[in-house]
């Protein structure tokens, strides 16, 4: 079965970076947080674990090189188009991306604190 998610994430990883001017689609934003949050879980069990801590420079480079950029050039274009830019976009995937972004945001304030 052919699984439009994975490959989005697979396109993300190797696409050229976002430019400011770019207008980032809710896909691309949503894959690019989901392989953030993932990079980030596989960091805190190796803080955890105290192993494999090339798993946190993978995540910190992603982190400032990929997920930042596109994420900021995301919130741009929401700036300009408004909810539009969540056009398709049902209850059920909204509610999906948010618990995602929550995990993330918890995951960063753990890694944060632990490297400090």
């Amino acid at each position: 079965m052919f699984n439009f998610k994975k490959l989005t994430m697979f396109l993300l990883l190797f696409s050229p970076l976002v430019s400011a001017q770019e207008e980032v689609s809710f896909v691309e934003y949503e894959a690019v947080t989901e392989f953030t949050k993932e990079l980030a879980a596989e960091c805190k069990r190796a803080l955890q674990s105290n192993s494999r801590m090339e798993r946190c420079d993978e995540f910190h480079q992603y982190l400032d090189d990929r997920y930042e950029p596109l994420s900021n050039a995301f919130m741009d274009h929401f700036q300009r188009e408004g909810a539009e830019v969540f056009s398709g976009v049902d209850a059920v995937r909204m509610e999906t991306h948010k618990r995602t972004q929550e995990r993330l945001t918890r995951d960063i304030y753990y890694i944060t604190e632990r490297l400090r």
